[in-house]
């Protein structure tokens, strides 16, 4: 059996056991776990709009899929970093009225 990656934040194996996402082949992509997945935007929702038009056109450009124990690891730090940006940018975090 091959060697596996120890799932960053969640003490499992990559690979392991839980609840999947349909199995349609998607991967964690830190540490590669098949199991229990989360989509994560990298460009934060409120930014979206400020971006040209062919690049709104579609999420899929700024997502990457992660399992559960590695999203826990991301996001504190993250939402930290959106924070900043927020305050430097003057960006509100509710959302606008359509």
């Amino acid at each position: 059996a091959g060697k596996r990656n120890a799932c960053v934040g969640c003490g499992g194996e990559a690979g392991g056991g839980g609840e999947g996402r349909g199995g349609d082949g998607s991967r964690c992509g830190a540490d590669g776990a098949a199991a229990r997945l989360v989509r994560f935007s990298v460009v934060p929702h409120a930014f979206r709009r400020h971006l040209p038009d062919p690049m709104k056109s579609r999420d899929s450009h700024d997502l990457v899929v992660l399992c559960v124990g590695c999203y826990g690891v991301l996001e504190p730090a993250y939402e930290r970093h959106r924070q900043h940006l927020y305050r430097r940018h003057g960006v509100s975090r509710s959302p606008t009225p359509r």
